[in-house]
């Protein structure tokens, strides 16, 4: 390449370097990023609120099964002692 050609390419790079718009880096425009931005701060708050509900139905499910066995358990006692009850109150044969 000469000199006359480097000048030309250097000359047209410059002048559309100046005659550009202004540009802004990424995929979206500033309108779009900020509904992109508010739309990811909504997922993370709906997230959030999902994780609690999750610990508050764990936690309900545990305290459900808690009371079944307890329920289990004191009606198997109930249930033996009225045996051990109607046995002792029945003639012998």
């Amino acid at each position: 390449m000469n000199k006359e050609h480097q000048r030309r390419i250097l000359l047209l790079i410059l002048l559309f370097l100046l005659t550009a718009g202004p540009v802004n880096a990424g995929w979206f425009d500033n309108k779009e990023e900020k509904l992109l931005i508010e739309a990811k701060e909504q997922l993370e708050k709906e997230r959030q609120n999902a994780e609690i509900w999750q610990l508050r139905a764990s936690a309900l499910a545990i305290g459900c099964v808690s009371l079944l066995i307890v329920g289990t358990i004191l009606g198997s006692h109930t249930r033996r002692a009225h045996a051990r009850r109607t046995q002792a109150s029945s003639p012998h044969e």
